[in-house]
């Protein structure tokens, strides 16, 4: 038999450790006066690209709105303006106050796959790291010129196989040497003068494969010195196909449906065309802060700070970062 003690250990345990909450959709546009609230009532900011877990109730004013993107099923729905609803695995309820979001016919695969590959958690609770810069503010005597971006940029996954390098370029460089790598060794090396060139190797780079890419100067004062490089990945056949058609859809005008690719970009490290697509929506919707926010990590990922620094400013403007008020727990 279980003991006293032992058993009021074990409901004390259970009091502070509740089960965790279960992720249900994603938020995709949140406009106006939106309200989450937890089971036991507790609020937290209805945000842009966070998450809404199953039982959590979700009031809107009557000139608000909320787009959720459910992952079990790969559905959208719109809650009503003036509403109150509770959040569902497959769904919000009651229905009569659900409009359903329908994408364009010819995208709606693409729509239900891009919903069902979101990550169950969104971005709400996830710090800003931000670069420190340089101890004193003077960039090193042979540091290459901020002038050009470094692209592929690093980490990120490339939609075309013969992509296009560019680096920063060096004060009295002569040349540069490239090498291009990966797994098998290195695949191709070509010296060029200025610091940019397109991938012209025999084959093709491969779909789905890692690569690493190394530039070294030549210069009458340095000599022979590595001043850039990086990694990435070329995307499969799969991922090609989606980001060709969730492109055109954040080429549009639905705010909604923009999110959803600028969403599945970014997990999917496409940066280039998460930033793009960021880009589009703070042009239509410039008072979202996650959505400044959101933009500010992307430009960070691209080693564009300034760019970044300013869409943080401009995010804290609109709302200066702040905890939710409670942070759910995610299933383990």
């Amino acid at each position: 038999m279980i003991g006293t003690s032992t058993l009021l250990m074990l409901l004390v345990v259970a009091a502070a450790d509740p089960p965790p909450l279960q992720p249900a959709a994603r938020l995709l546009r949140v406009e106006g006066k939106v309200a989450i609230f937890s089971a036991d009532n507790q609020s937290r900011p209805a945000t842009a690209l966070d998450t809404a877990y199953v039982g959590e109730r979700i009031t809107v004013s009557t000139k608000g709105q909320i787009v959720l993107a459910f992952r079990a099923d790969g559905h959208l729905e719109r809650v009503k303006p003036g509403s109150e609803v509770t959040v569902g695995r497959e769904g919000c309820t009651p229905r009569s106050a659900i409009e359903t979001v329908t994408a364009p016919a010819s995208y709606r695969r693409t729509v239900d796959s891009a919903v069902r590959q979101l990550r169950p958690e969104g971005p709400a609770a996830a710090a800003i790291v931000r670069a420190p810069p340089p101890p004193d503010g003077t960039p090193p005597e042979n540091a290459p010129s901020s002038s050009m971006a470094r692209t592929p940029i690093n980490g990120s996954v490339v939609l075309i196989s013969r992509p296009t390098f560019t680096w920063p370029a060096v004060d009295k460089a002569a040349g540069y040497e490239f090498h291009l790598f990966r797994d098998t060794g290195k695949i191709w090396s070509v010296s060029v003068d200025r610091p940019k060139l397109e991938y012209t190797g025999e084959q093709a780079l491969l779909p789905g494969t890692d690569y690493d890419w190394e530039v070294f100067t030549v210069s009458p004062e340095h000599g022979r010195e590595k001043v850039s490089g990086g990694f990435f990945t070329t995307a499969t056949e799969d991922q090609k196909e989606h980001a060709t058609k969730l492109g055109e859809l954040a080429a549009g005008e639905d705010i909604a449906l923009i999110t959803l690719a600028a969403a599945w970009f970014d997990e999917n490290q496409m940066v280039a065309e998460a930033i793009a697509a960021y880009e589009r929506i703070v042009r239509l919707d410039p008072k979202t802060a996650s959505y400044w926010r959101a933009l500010g990590s992307m430009y960070q990922q691209a080693d564009r700070e300034e760019d970044a620094n300013s869409a943080f400013k401009k995010a804290d403007q609109l709302r200066p970062a702040r905890r939710p008020s409670f942070l759910p727990r995610l299933p383990k």
